[in-house]
């Protein structure tokens, strides 16, 4: 079967029931049977593809398989999900909502995760090592779980032709799920599971200025779930942790820095730390009021375009007043503010 999804075959959601299901094949199935289509070459493999969607989907054990791993197994029942084990900054992405394992996900073997990085690891040219395992189809039997024989149900063909009122229709043979063969010895790799548990290590690159959301593909580092095509491929998926210090707009980080108030009064300069852990000196010009943003040019976050560029690193002037005068400080202050009613302020 092709790797078309079984809910679209049968023209359904993700979420119908057992009578919608089944109701939704024996429209298609009269709709696209050979008897009523001996015109239409295409018709044969239409109503083979709805008859095989209808035969996992109608189990639930194989439809709870295929909605885990994005294909039809062939051994349901001893088959478990992959699942990430992933150190700190890395969680599994379910993408099925459930519970929390790795998964394949758009209908192949592709597995996506969720990748949480920081504002640093954003800024600069980041590496994260990701460790994680799959169940992978048995190299050795190649998912069978043994040496094979013909099936003797159907003949090595894998479906089994039967009458269903007027029409004869085709489904999977139960005897050996569709592949022609069952197990007369036992692999032992796999103990006849079909399936090994395979360990993964790599190392993958934070996209400098990468979003929430963004995506990048590794091609082949994903599940092996067919012994007749390459690997999947893995889907890291960032997410940007929140950052105590700095809040970001864009390309733009923002931070609220302490401006002593006679600096505000006055003008000068304070000294804070960027993004990238390094010291900048900011200008304060005289009378700066408290919440007042003030801009240092190319201090910001890589442009996801073009990471040579940077945005801004904007400063909003927090203004200190000052705890706990001595009198001297108070006097002098007192006529400060008589000197400024004078002036009408």
């Amino acid at each position: 079967m092709s790797n078309s999804d079984l809910y679209e075959v049968l023209g359904v959601s993700r979420n119908a029931s057992d009578e919608d299901i089944r109701k939704a094949y024996r429209k298609e199935a009269l709709k696209w049977h050979p008897d009523r289509n001996k015109d239409n070459p295409e018709a044969e493999k239409r109503f083979k593809e709805v008859s095989q969607a209808y035969e996992t989907l109608r189990d639930s054990e194989k439809r709870q398989f295929y909605d885990a791993h994005g294909y039809a197994g062939s051994n349901t029942s001893r088959r478990r999900s992959s699942y990430w084990t992933p150190p700190s900054g890395f969680e599994s992405f379910h993408v099925n909502f459930g519970t929390p394992q790795q998964q394949s996900y758009g209908g192949t073997f592709d597995v996506l995760a969720k990748v949480h990085v920081t504002l640093e690891e954003v800024a600069k040219a980041s590496e994260k090592e990701i460790s994680y395992q799959t169940d992978d189809i048995c190299s050795y039997c190649d998912g069978l779980g043994g040496d094979g024989v013909t099936c003797s149900r159907c003949g090595g063909a894998g479906q089994i032709r039967q009458q269903v009122g007027p029409f004869v229709t085709s489904g999977v043979c139960k005897a050996c799920r569709g592949k022609g063969k069952r197990v007369s010895t036992v692999c032992n790799r796999c103990s006849g599971s079909g399936v090994n548990r395979e360990h993964h290590k790599i190392t993958a690159k934070v996209p400098p200025g990468v979003f929430s959301g963004d995506r990048i593909r590794l091609k082949n580092k994903g599940m092996r779930g067919s012994p007749r095509k390459p690997r999947g491929d893995l889907v890291l998926e960032f997410w940007v942790k929140d950052n105590d210090r700095f809040s970001r707009s864009t390309d733009d980080l923002i931070s609220t820095e302490h401006v002593p108030m006679v600096t505000a009064c006055l003008g000068g300069t304070i000294s804070i730390s960027t993004i990238y852990g390094e010291k900048a000196t900011v200008a304060i010009p005289p009378g700066t009021q408290p919440g007042q943003r003030l801009k240092m040019n190319g201090k910001g976050l890589p442009k996801r375009s073009n990471p040579a560029k940077k945005g801004d690193h904007i400063v909003q002037a927090k203004v200190i007043i000052p705890k706990n005068l001595k009198k001297k400080e108070i006097s002098l202050l007192q006529q400060l503010a008589k000197e400024l009613r004078h002036k009408g302020h």
